[in-house]
């Protein structure tokens, strides 16, 4: 990573930039987690007709 002083922006390379984005979806996974984990569940058989998979 390199700091841009003059125009306060930051380089990074590929590599890091991937590990950042790798890490911001993850916590976008437990955010999603957390805000449905006291929802109730609802049976398949439900999901599969709602969706058009019930043939």
């Amino acid at each position: 990573m390199k700091v841009l002083e003059k125009t306060n922006e930051v380089i990074l390379s590929r590599k890091e930039y991937e590990a950042l984005i790798d890490q911001i979806e993850e916590l976008e996974d437990i955010i999603i987690y957390y805000e449905t984990k006291d929802e109730p569940g609802r049976p398949w058989e439900e999901v599969k007709k709602d969706l058009g998979l019930d043939v």
